[in-house]
């Protein structure tokens, strides 16, 4: 009975394969609905060829390189650990910034820590993250602001602005350093003291 906490899981192949699409998994009910309603659009909603080779080839890499993974882990954790001793010290302004995803992501999300008014402030923390994320790309690391097209007007529940940091198999421990350093400096210079 493992699948009744949640209702549907759904697994994205976006950030975990570099392909789009993705599956769902749920109790006998849910996929027995999604089975139905879903024959109508199981041709125009399949995933592209093109794209499903590519997931297939990137599963194909995980496979026959296993030690991918585990550099993947290593850089992961590095990250993670240069991000808290920066936040622990004076770093990477402690009271301001937190770490919002979960240490197992590779996919690092900083969020501002002090928001008074959450629907005034919205556009504003976007504007604010958008230039420390220009900031960051000008000191040769690749960010991205989050929160910027998603609105009130679109979700009931809309995810709060953050800058989104990624870390993979191929990055350095020096990559890791410069990043964790430019974010610092560019958050430095734009977050109010």
């Amino acid at each position: 009975r493992h699948m009744y906490d949640a209702e549907i899981v759904t697994i994205s192949l976006e950030n975990s394969l570099g392909s789009i699409g993705g599956v769902t998994v749920g109790n006998e009910e849910v996929v027995d609905h999604q089975r139905l309603s879903g024959a109508g659009y199981c041709f125009s909603a399949s995933s592209p060829p093109f794209t499903a080779s590519a997931a297939i080839a990137a599963l194909d890499q995980i496979e026959h390189r296993p030690a991918l993974l585990a550099t993947l882990n290593e850089n992961k954790e590095y990250l993670y650990e240069k991000l808290k001793s920066e936040m622990a010290s004076s770093g990477i302004i402690p009271d301001k910034i937190l770490i919002a995803s979960d240490e197992r992501s590779p996919i690092v999300l900083l969020e501002l820590s002090e928001v008074e008014d959450e629907d005034a402030a919205h556009e504003e923390e976007v504007k604010l993250l958008d230039k420390i994320v220009q900031d960051c790309l000008e000191g040769g690391v690749a960010t991205v602001s989050t929160g910027r097209h998603v609105t009130g007007k679109h979700m009931h529940a809309v995810p709060v602005p953050a800058i989104r940091l990624t870390v993979s198999a191929v990055h350095t421990k020096a990559d890791i350093d410069k990043a964790v350093s430019v974010v610092k400096k560019a958050a430095k210079k734009h977050l109010p003291k």
